[in-house]
């Protein structure tokens, strides 16, 4: 019976759900790399302008505190002149480390105007150093200078500020509520993708749950089909040695079903041999379909012909028991063929020829019948396949040819007809009819 393609709502939803777990890993990388890597630069450029500020900080200090000495009205001694020293020497290094960082162009022009005014710093102390005379300036030339200074800082510390203001402003951008709320986003993120795949999981364990029924059961009976039916005994056998028949059904009445009450009748009909084979009490063991009308099932090991007789038997009473289907009752008609592990063969597929050969033999005799295989039965079909193999052929060679024989009137002996007769040349010799 045609079925339509549905698509299944198991398959939608495992696919949205990797697209999206996708979505979040690619967002949670893009997370990592951007934003915590804007965020470690912005860190980064924060701690050099801290570095910035401090020396300029230092530079202003040690300034003011050279200017204000020159500009007292005292003598230095020793250990004044070497502070002096030792404090322009400070200077002096501060400027280096600050003219090798990276300035941007405002930054740039800030430094070389304090770099001028620190030269004129040198230029002052220079008397002081060799001779001691700290009155080569005026006091107004002193603070002059200490005035220069004092503006050139200005300047460069407002030009830090800004940019401390602007790094400041892309980490709120990045982090809006907090800097610390990075792990507890990147924890979220993951805790989420943790809940996605584990759906994801979930529903892909449940539809290959139904892609496994979907192979190995009868779409039409719910039983086991016919190759993994044999798999399945082949590894029953092959972990016990107990007798157990390997039975075909035969099922009549199922092409007279679909005939005369419609395929949708004889569907359920099947369905409902399955559902009954499927009951676990009728010791058996497991069951499938071998196709068609043709049904099959491994029984469960037993001591005595007379213990699998009455499981034969109690499968068979169930099945002839009527079926209600769409209010009519319908009684079948079956056979059941069954062939013995392991005294008919060891392999499944070869209990499965066996079985098939006894009913078909079966269905010749008549209906609702139980019949056992033994060799008698594969002589017969032996010899069955040999003629029919024997007769093709001679059909095939021209083998056949026909003899006429006369019918004579019994009152006077004139002849009344000819009978034409087939006969058949085999090897040189005539098969006797």
């Amino acid at each position: 019976m045609y079925r339509p393609f549905r698509v299944n709502k198991n398959i939608v939803a495992i696919i949205a759900l990797s697209l999206t777990s996708i979505v979040m890993i690619l967002a949670l990388g893009y997370y990592e790399i951007h934003v915590l890597g804007n965020y470690e630069v912005a860190l980064k450029c924060l701690n050099r302008l801290d570095d910035k500020q401090s020396l300029v900080e230092e530079i202003t200090n040690d300034s003011q505190h050279i200017l204000q000495r020159l500009m007292e009205d005292v003598s230095f001694d020793a250990d004044e002149i070497s502070e002096i020293k030792s404090r322009d020497l400070k200077i002096t290094l501060n400027m280096v480390t600050l003219s090798k960082s990276n300035k941007t162009e405002a930054e740039e022009e800030a430094y070389k105007a304090l770099d001028e005014a620190i030269k004129d710093l040198g230029t002052a102390l220079m008397p002081m150093l060799l001779r001691n005379d700290h009155e080569a300036l005026s006091i107004e030339g002193y603070h002059l200078i200490l005035r220069n200074i004092m503006r050139s800082v200005h300047r460069y510390e407002k030009i830090l500020d800004a940019q401390v203001d602007t790094v400041h402003n892309q980490i709120a951008a990045y982090f809006p509520v907090a800097h610390g709320n990075i792990g507890f986003t990147t924890l979220g993120i993951s805790f989420l993708m943790l809940i996605l795949t584990a759906i994801a999981i979930f529903y892909t364990r449940r539809y290959n749950f139904k892609i496994y029924d979907m192979a190995h059961r009868d779409k039409d009976s719910g039983l086991f089909t016919r190759q993994y039916f044999n798999e399945v005994v082949d590894d029953i056998l092959a972990k016990s040695s107990d007798l157990r028949g390997y039975a075909l059904i035969d099922i009549a009445t199922i092409n007279e079903v679909d005939g005369t009450l419609g395929a949708e009748v004889g569907d359920q009909l099947i369905a409902d041999i399955g559902s009954r084979l499927s009951q676990t009490e009728l010791g058996h063991e497991i069951s499938g379909r071998l196709g068609g009308c043709v049904f099959i099932f491994l029984t469960k090991p037993f001591n005595s012909i007379e213990a699998l007789n009455s499981d034969l038997e109690r499968i068979f009473t169930l099945l002839k028991q009527p079926f209600v289907i769409k209010g009519y009752n319908i009684t079948i008609d079956l056979n059941i063929g069954v062939s013995i592990y392991p005294m008919n063969h060891l392999k499944a597929t070869a209990l499965e020829q066996m079985s098939g050969n006894v009913l078909h033999l079966s269905k010749k005799t008549g209906l609702n019948r139980i019949d056992y295989y033994d060799d008698n039965i594969k002589d017969s079909i032996s010899s069955n396949i040999e003629m029919s193999f024997k007769l093709s052929k001679a059909l095939k060679d021209g083998d056949f040819y026909v003899e006429y024989q006369a019918i004579k009137h019994r009152h006077d002996s004139q002849i009344v007809v000819y009978e034409a007769l087939i006969r058949w040349l085999d090897d040189g010799v005539v098969i006797p009819p």
